[in-house]
This record gives structure tokens, C-alpha cells and sequence, in this order.
């Protein structure tokens, strides 16, 4: 056995292909357009056959540091979102002043979109930020339960109210928004708008667990890849949903590695060291990056460390959801990538994501993936 380990590590290396789960759906395969080899070993013996180290510094490499400018027009006061556009401008959605901040890419403050309000064009705890390709501002309004889109100058435009729920994320292909929302339904976490705010589905559902303890924990990421395809999961449950633009579910993994620890029945006593100890005792996924070539980064927050801890866990996936490595540790939090396949992060403080004013925004570009080829 261990012969044949070895002998396939080397087939890998040399033919440069990648591993691929047993079980994997032929229509995911053809859509990565990649050589496959199919074996039952485990992932991370395989990869510590081939010399891959799991580790942030062998996973990224630093490119830039950004510092975003402090002034009294563009201090953020409570971060939810990056988002980075086809121009290279960073935006910020700040819950805490109610508007989208525009940065340059070199820190500059730009402009800020909206006020607070529910009037045409304001908003009120403005929970997610994102870019169409022509670089559109979306802004997922949660307070006034719908999508406001500004033009790049951050002008405002028009705007669309939601059929259900509040927004939490919103992201755009090519003909439809797709809307992560507040609701804690069975299915239909996930609402799809054609471009004129027209409503024409719903699809993905929330966490069992969080109606079997009736625990209202909303949120979600949602990350828009490669040949239409959507990935999305619930920050309480390490359930990687796959879906075709279409809301068609292609595929789902389910905490590849174990580590993840989902939420359990709250204490009956309600004393702050009893919901201290409950909150340690599950983690949260903080956020999912989809970075070209066909790289998913999946990072949650292990909670069970101590108060003045941080301790974020990255997983790694090709597009077509095989998982490659995982458990990497870090205090940087991935939120963003741009068109040109780098990663925007936070170096994360105990207590809160952001500790000054204003932060640093850390550029890092993927390290090449096992068997020298490109990912």
C-alpha cells in the first residue's frame, strides 16, 4: 500500500494532475476541464506525498499593503463587507455609518455612497458590497430590505425590494442578481432577480440545526465562480452548497476534515459564563473566496480559543468542490479577490475585525498548487 501511495504521488507530479474525490459528479469534472486520477487515499496524506505544507505562507504570498486613509468623512465605524471592482477600486459596506465606502487602490478615500435613511438611495445597515462586471455598486440595504445599485461614480441609480426577508450579500452574473437573505427558511436562503429587480426563484436552505434549537443565526457567503457556477454556505454550518446559476444543487460538502463544530442546544441557564462557554463551543464561518484560477477559500473562526485569541482555519477546494488542503491557521481573514485572481484580507485583533482607524488591507496571490500546475 505504501508503495502504491508513493508510485501514485509521482504519477501526479509527472503527468500534473490533480486529485479528484472518488465520487465526483462527472458534469464537475468537465466543467474544470482538468485531468483526473481517482483513488481513495486521503487528501492530506496524498498532499504530504507530493510535499505540499499546509501552512498561510506556502498557501499566499504577500504583493501589496494597503492602507486605507483616515479621515472624519471615511473613518469606518463597522465593517460587514469588502468587495473589489473591475477598476481597482476597494468598497467597504459600513454598517456602523451607514454607507458604502469607495477607497483607490492605493488607500486614497474616494467618495462615500448613501446616507442613512430609507429614502431613494439610502440605506440602513447596509450588510454586504459587491461589483458588476461595468462596475456598478450593489449594496444589500438590510434595514430597507432591498438592493440599491449606484453607478462606479457611486450616483444613485435604482433599487429593488426583496419578495422575502432582509439582503445579507448580493452578487451579479452576466443577466440575474443573487441574493443572500435574513430568511431562516427550510429552503430559498437564496433569491434570484432578473436585471430589472423582476423576482424569478429561490433556492438553498438553511441549517437544520438552527431550527431544531431555535436559534436565529443569519448570515451567509455566497461567491460567484467559473462556468456560472455558485457557491454558497450558512456561517453555523460547514455545508458547502454548489449550485448552477439556475439554482440547480450540483454538489455538497460537508466539513471535509471533522474540525468544523456546529452549534448545539443552548444552556438552560442563562448566566454569562454559561452563554461565554456556549459560544466557545461551536465555530463560525467568517467568509468564502472564490479567486481565479478556480480557487475556493473557505475560512472560519475557531472559537474555542480564548477571548484574546484569534484563530482563523482556512479550507481549500478546487472549483468543482474537491477539497485540496485545510486547516491552515492564521490571523489574517480573506474577504475579497479581484478579476485578477488576488486575495484582499484582514489581519483580524481579539474582540472585534478591525481595531484602528483605518485598517490595513493585505494583497496576497495564490502559491502554485500541488504538481506544479496552475490551479
Amino acid at each position: 500500500m505504501k508503495q502504491s501511495v508513493a508510485l501514485l504521488g509521482r504519477i501526479l507530479k509527472e503527468k500534473k494532475c490533480r486529485w479528484v474525490e472518488p465520487d465526483v459528479r462527472d458534469k464537475i469534472v468537465n466543467f474544470t476541464k482538468m485531468k483526473t486520477i481517482k483513488t481513495n487515499i486521503p487528501v492530506n496524506k496524498l498532499f504530504e506525498l507530493i510535499g505540499v505544507s499546509s501552512t498561510f505562507n506556502t498557501l499566499v504570498a504577500l504583493v501589496d499593503s494597503i492602507t486605507l486613509q483616515s479621515s472624519d468623512s471615511s473613518d469606518i465605524q463597522f465593517l460587514s463587507s469588502v468587495a473589489v471592482s473591475p477598476s481597482g477600486l476597494i468598497g467597504v459596506s459600513d454598517v456602523g455609518r451607514n454607507q458604502i465606502l469607495l477607497f483607490s487602490h492605493q488607500g486614497a478615500f474616494v467618495a462615500s455612497v448613501g446616507e442613512k435613511g430609507s429614502g431613494p438611495g439610502q440605506m440602513l445597515q447596509p450588510r454586504g458590497v459587491s461589483f458588476d462586471r461595468s462596475g456598478d455598486i450593489l449594496a444589500a440595504d438590510h434595514g430597507n430590505a432591498r438592493v440599491n445599485i449606484y453607478d462606479p461614480s457611486g450616483k444613485f441609480s435604482h433599487d429593488f425590494r426583496l419578495k422575502a426577508g432582509a439582503p445579507l450579500a448580493v452578487i451579479e452574473d452576466s443577466s440575474s442578481y443573487f441574493v443572500v437573505t435574513s430568511s431562516l427558511v427550510e429552503t430559498g436562503t437564496i433569491q434570484k432577480y432578473s436585471q430589472d429587480g423582476q423576482f424569478l426563484s429561490s433556492f438553498g436552505r438553511s441549517p437544520q440545526i438552527l431550527r431544531k434549537i431555535g436559534i436565529p443565526i443569519n448570515g451567509g457567503s455566497i461567491a460567484l465562480g467559473d462556468h456560472d457556477i455558485l457557491y454558497y454556505v450558512h456561517p453555523a454550518d460547514y455545508d458547502l452548497q454548489i449550485f448552477d446559476v439556475q439554482g440547480n444543487l450540483l454538489r455538497e460538502v460537508v466539513n471535509p476534515t471533522g474540525s468544523f463544530r456546529s452549534p448545539t442546544q443552548p444552556p438552560k441557564a442563562i448566566t454569562p459564563s454559561a452563554i461565554d462557554a456556549w459560544n466557545r463551543s461551536w465555530d463560525i464561518i467568517k467568509a468564502l473566496v472564490y479567486t481565479k484560477p478556480g480557487v475556493l477559500l473557505l475560512t472560519y473562526q475557531d472559537r474555542s480559543q480564548s477571548a484574546d485569541t484569534i484563530s482563523n482555519v482556512i479550507d481549500v477546494f478546487d472549483g468543482a468542490g474537491n477539497f485540496l488542503t485545510g486547516g491552515i491557521r492564521t490571523d489574517f481573514l480573506p474577504m475579497c479577490s479581484d478579476t485578477n485572481g488576488l486575495i484582499y484580507a484582514f489581519k483580524q485583533t481579539p474582540g472585534s475585525l478591525l481595531s484602528a482607524k483605518n485598517p490595513t488591507v493585505y494583497v496576497f496571490r495564490l502559491c502554485p498548487l500541488p504538481g506544479g500546475n496552475k490551479p
